[in-house]
């Protein structure tokens, strides 16, 4: 009977206290980011990131938080990196068992970038209107807004329009569509600027890339005389006059 009351005691005397903390990717280390009412003891340490100072009441960083590398990692959620750390106190010889929750925010420190580059891209001039082809992939690095992107041809406008196939929630396959006809006659080489450009919401971060396109011969044009007739005049042999005609056989 005397246990049951004891253990009863101890049970009611356990109390829970939550707290919870925002902070950036890549804040400061060894400087507080949050401070407790009481002296705690950490039971948990979230990827041995976190240390308790100035007698267990402040909460600092002991090395640097790159939210991308976490989300690459699968640490924590790309779209919502939080996880808990578990505290244990004996304040006033009272035990308290708390948790804080951290929410690790992502700032916007990376730009778009091209990968699997169609350098030197080769098109027929017998295309079709519509046709796709591939440019290039690209990808931001950041979570969230932040790395969503968008893309703008800058040139050439009249000539191709982008097609852009989401992959996934940062990551984009780029191709080209042919919008007029082509002929190497007029135009033997297209330079297409591409612009990539994020959403965020402090300061857009902006990247670019060159694309070269040669336009490839057809035979599609048949010989051509300037006229139909033509005179020579040879006066070393003979003062006669010759005339030759040329009839133009178009295949």
């Amino acid at each position: 009977m005397i246990s049951i009351i004891y253990l009863f005691f101890l049970v009611s005397s356990v109390k829970t206290s939550d707290y919870s903390l925002i902070i950036n990717e890549k804040s400061s280390i060894d400087k507080p980011i949050f401070t407790f009412p009481y002296s705690y003891e950490l039971i948990n340490n979230f990827q041995s990131n976190f240390n308790l100072t100035n007698n267990n009441t402040k909460l600092i960083l002991t090395k640097i938080i790159d939210r991308d590398y976490w989300c690459i990692e699968n640490i924590c959620s790309c779209d919502y990196c939080s996880f808990i750390l578990e505290l244990f106190s004996n304040y006033n010889q009272i035990p308290k068992f708390s948790t804080i929750n951290i929410t690790i925010n992502d700032i916007n420190d990376h730009t778009c970038q091209f990968f699997d580059i169609q350098t030197n891209i080769l098109l027929s001039e017998s295309i079709q209107i519509g046709h796709r082809f591939p440019i290039t992939r690209a990808i931001d690095y950041d979570s969230g807004i932040n790395g969503k992107l968008s893309f703008k041809l800058l040139n050439n406008e009249d000539y191709f329009q982008l097609d852009i196939i989401p992959l996934s929630m940062n990551e984009y396959a780029i191709y080209g569509i042919v919008k007029q006809l082509l002929d190497r006659e007029i135009n033997e080489k297209y330079e297409l600027i591409i612009e990539g450009r994020d959403h965020g919401l402090s300061q857009a971060k902006i990247n670019r890339t060159k694309i070269a396109i040669e336009i490839l011969d057809e035979n599609d044009n048949a010989p051509k005389f300037s006229q139909i007739e033509y005179s020579i005049h040879r006066p070393i042999l003979s003062s006669s006059y010759y005339q030759f005609s040329f009839d133009c056989i178009i295949y």
